[in-house]
């Protein structure tokens, strides 16, 4: 059984609104880990994995969120961004396909 992205994306956010939940699961208590989680979810989420979760459709404001709560500042741009550079992106995907255009900087004629 697998979660899946969105599905494992509301889990994740439901857990980071729980403190004690999240300040466990920081302390290395994968009890706290949501249920129905498939093997590369558990995986990613007991090694801490951020950019495993990316690669897995969890929203980049969840994964960036996890970061924060889990690591220093710095630890996203030197340790998850290196290894999501070639990793595909629905969600800019999404909205690049519904939205027109925008007009050059400077009016109509640029």
């Amino acid at each position: 059984m697998t979660l899946g992205p969105y599905q494992l994306t509301q889990a994740l956010h439901a857990m980071l609104l729980d403190r004690d939940r999240m300040l466990a699961y920081r302390d290395g208590d994968d009890s706290v880990l949501p249920g129905g989680l498939g093997p590369g979810e558990r995986a990613a989420l007991s090694g801490r994995d951020l950019a495993g979760l990316y690669r897995l459709g969890v929203h980049p404001l969840v994964v960036f969120h996890l970061s924060a709560v889990l690591f220093p500042r710095s630890h996203y741009l030197r340790a998850v961004v290196p290894r999501i550079q070639d990793a595909a992106n629905p969600f800019h995907d999404y909205y690049a396909r519904r939205r027109p255009p925008m007009p050059a900087a400077g009016g109509r004629d640029g």
